[in-house]
């Protein structure tokens, strides 16, 4: 399965979450559990971080069901 984008804390789409997630300031594709950016030292807010942590936690949660209910298929 592709996997999707964090954008303020939401998943907006599945091509980007499992890669990685795209700096808001400088657009350098980043890990998605990074706090901050290696590139341009972008630090997310706190509230913005644990939002993102979250949604992620959510999809991956979402995807692990997917995957069960497609092997007993």
């Amino acid at each position: 399965m592709s996997v999707g984008r964090i954008v303020d804390g939401v998943a907006t789409t599945e091509d980007d979450l499992i890669g990685g997630k795209e700096c808001p300031k400088c657009a350098v594709s980043i890990r998605r559990r990074a706090r901050f950016c290696p590139h341009c030292k972008y630090r997310y807010p706190e509230d913005v971080y644990a939002a993102e942590q979250e949604a992620f936690a959510k999809l991956e949660a979402e995807m692990k069901r997917q995957e069960s209910e497609a092997r007993r298929a």
